[in-house]
């Protein structure tokens, strides 16, 4: 009450820069709950929690962006060197309209039944963009161990309705597989 203009301006001053830094650790705090909330940030790689995040940012479902995770945490935990190199290539198909297009129509089969008339289609174009994008170097760095394929073929197979008539469709077009896509003799 006794402050002159100065002694005032400097004290609220003091209170506003208190009450900034004040609002600002409680918006990182809930960033991290958030991020906790999501689940991506306990067993991922920056990297794969980015990318799951661009998923959700882009409108894919949560139990499509939860299948994505699943995966990735099996990923991290065997081939943790690998998960940048693995993230670029995701990043730069959500980066490409058609890709991407491709991608927002698989995420939203998993969820069709298996006879689906729309199911052709969709692996017609999955095949055209993989026989365009063919090189042996890009197939072979990208391949995972076999194992690791087996098991993540496997949860497709086991939460995905349309897997069968997906992978059946994916054969009568010359390829076999689907984490190691590889071309039939």
């Amino acid at each position: 009450m006794t402050a002159d203009d100065a002694e005032f301006a400097c004290a609220v001053g003091q209170i506003d820069r208190r009450l900034c830094a004040e609002i600002d650790e409680r918006q990182q705090h809930r960033r991290r709950i958030a991020a906790l909330a999501a689940g991506d940030n306990l067993a991922l790689p920056t990297e794969a929690a980015a990318y799951l995040g661009r998923l959700r940012a882009l409108g894919f479902t949560d139990s499509f962006v939860r299948g994505e995770r699943d995966a990735w945490i099996l990923m991290a935990a065997q081939l943790p060197d690998r998960i940048p190199l693995y993230m670029a290539v995701k990043q730069r198909q959500l980066d490409d309209p058609d890709s991407l297009a491709l991608y927002r129509d698989i995420a939203a089969a998993v969820e069709w039944d298996r006879a689906d008339p729309r199911l052709p289609a969709i692996v017609d174009r999955l095949v055209a963009m993989i026989e365009a994008a063919e090189t042996e170097k890009t197939t072979e760095i990208l391949r995972l161990p076999d194992d690791l394929a087996e098991l993540l073929d496997a949860m497709f197979r086991e939460l995905v309705p349309i897997a069968a008539r997906f992978l059946e469709l994916l054969r009568q077009r010359g390829w076999t597989g689907c984490t190691n896509l590889e071309r039939l003799p």
